[in-house]
Parts: structure tokens; sequence; C-alpha cells
């Protein structure tokens, strides 16, 4: 069988290599990048010198309706069906991937268009996949989210001390300043990660004046990120848009056993249900800070990382991607 994949992996983001390694255990078989359009237009004779692919599996092509100031790009639009209709001429069957509901930090109008172009794009394929089971009622299949590979150092040391992270690419819609509002907690809160929003990082600046929080906004490798998280007394999640279906905090964190504590949306209501240990959801954010003062009993690092080894390990998601192709390949038998 032979299976492409977009987009290729990168070194800032393991989710796409770490799939691709669930997928080509899964089917014995190497997964070829698919060429991007850019590629194809430059060197047309692309297109015609391939041989089609069995599969293909498309990620945040939906990323590709936002335009730099978070509104709807309509060159964007061109170039998300234009890519469709590119992966529709090198693939007998396409496998939409939906990462988010739409782009995050749109807005209003733009939001509810982007959703609606995106809800047309995914049904142009033969099948589309979400990375939570809460989606499933509305006719995905669900294949967990791959867990990170991290390794940590015993010779690491934090410069932090009983401290609280939220990690990750520093960004609006993250609502971070909702947690530093009501942040009086004893302990430290330390925001780190990349900077995706200047203006939004100095609004935040501001608003730590006076309170017991750390930045550290830069890139930080993996390895060393795990080894911040891990000393950490967990992860703090303020996102809740109805936009994002899944979070890499959440397996960035769990993947090391570190309790995660987030605001309620529909991923981590569904996982809460399931009886996820290390998972606590809050309704708003001042009960979030009400209850880290009153409760700081957590379950074991051991127990966090055996349970998302059962549900997201790679051996649960391998079986999952198994079970999805599978029937996309015995529809297109049928249809033979």
């Amino acid at each position: 069988m032979k299976i492409k994949y977009f987009p290729e992996p990168s070194k800032d983001n393991q989710y796409v290599q770490n799939t691709i390694n669930a997928i080509e255990t899964a089917f014995k078989t190497k997964v070829e990048i698919a060429s991007s359009l850019k590629s194809v237009i430059k060197r047309p004779k692309l297109l015609f010198d391939q041989k089609k692919s069995d599969l293909l599996i498309i990620n945040w092509l939906e990323n590709h309706l936002r335009s730099p100031n978070n509104g709807l790009s309509i060159l964007g639009i061109f170039k998300y069906f234009l890519y469709l209709l590119y992966f529709r001429l090198i693939s007998k069957k396409t496998i939409y991937v939906r990462h988010n509901i739409y782009p995050h930090n749109m807005k209003g109008f733009h939001a509810k268009l982007a959703t609606f172009i995106t809800n047309i794009g995914e049904n142009l394929c033969h099948k589309k996949i979400a990375h939570s089971g809460h989606l499933i009622k509305e006719g995905y299949d669900y294949v967990p989210h791959p867990l990170y590979n991290l390794s940590l150092s015993n010779e690491y040391k934090s410069s932090y001390d009983n401290y609280y992270t939220m990690f990750g690419r520093i960004e609006r819609y993250k609502k971070i300043e909702t947690i530093i509002k009501n942040w009086d907690l004893e302990e430290t809160l330390l925001i780190a990660g990349s900077i995706g929003d200047q203006s939004y990082l100095d609004e935040l600046l501001k608003l730590s004046v006076g309170k017991n929080i750390q930045f550290d906004a830069r890139f930080i490798p993996d390895n060393e990120a795990a080894n911040l998280v891990s000393a950490s007394n967990g992860i703090i999640l303020a996102h809740s848009e109805e936009n994002m279906i899944v979070s890499g905090s959440f397996f960035f964190a769990i993947t090391l056993g570190v309790s995660v504590f987030a605001i309620k949306n529909p991923f981590f209501n569904w996982l809460e249900k399931e009886g996820f240990k290390g998972l606590i959801v809050f309704d708003e954010t001042s009960a979030m800070i009400k209850q880290l003062k009153i409760n700081t009993s957590h379950p074991t690092k051991k127990a966090i990382q055996h349970k998302a080894v059962q549900i997201f390990g790679q051996e649960t998601v391998k079986e999952k991607w198994l079970e999805a192709l599978l029937v996309s390949c015995s529809e297109d038998n049928r249809d033979e």
C-alpha cells in the first residue's frame, strides 16, 4: 500500500513524525511526504511523474484560511481548495485530519465562514478524522493524538521552586491574561514558550507587575521543556474556545505524568467523563485558582503516565490508525 502524508515533519513539532511512525508500524510500509503546491508550481513535472498513492493524509489545511491579521483570507480560500484538488489528483483516497474547528485567533463572521469552508473541504475528502472522541457523533473517526518522545536529565536543576507552568507558544487565544488577573498564590506562575504575539506578551508583562509570576519567553527545546514542566506542580490551560479540538500542551504534560488544570471545553469534558487521571476541569478561572489554594494533592506521575499510555500510547495510536485506514481501503475495494 502506498501512503502519503502532508505536511512534512518539523523539528519544532513532534506530532507529524510520531504519527508517521505509528502509521508506518501499523502498515509495515514507508510513508512518503506529499510535495507542497509551491514545489509543484516550481516543477510542474512532479504532478505527472508521481504514481497515485492509495491514501493521502492531510493535516492543518484549514490554517491556510487565516490572513496575517487573523481574518479570512480570499487568497487562502483559493489555496485551500486548490490543495484539495491537487491531493485528489495524486491519490486515490484523501483523509482529512481536522485539528481546529476554525483557525486560532479568528473571531465573529470570519470564524463562522472559516468553519463553513472547512466543513465543505473535509466532506470533499473520503474520510475525516479527529483526535477527540466528542466528535464521533459528528461523523469523525477517532484516532488518539500521540504522546511525545521526551527524556529527562538527572542533572537538571530548576531555576524556580514550587511553581505551576503555562507552557507553549504565547498566543492571545490561550487566554493567559485570565490566569494572571486572578493569580494570588504563594506558588510561582511560570509562563514559558516562544513568542507568537509580541504585543500580547507586552500586555501580559504589564498585568503581571507585582505578582508572583515569571516569564521565559523563548523557544525552548523539547528536552529542556520536559525538565521544566516535569519539575512543576502542574500545567495550567486557560483557553476554552470551541475551535480547539485538542491541546498539544496537555499531551506534553501527561507524557511526563504532570497534572493538568484546565478550563472546560468539549475535549476536556469528554476526557473527564472517560475518567482520565491527572486532569482537573473547571468552569472558570476563579474556581481553578481557589482549588489550587486549598488542594495540592494530585495523582502520582506513574498513575498519570500509566493511563496516558493506555489511551494515547503508540500501540493504541497505531491500532486506531490501522482501523481507520483499513476501512478506507475496504471501501475503495467495494467501489471497484
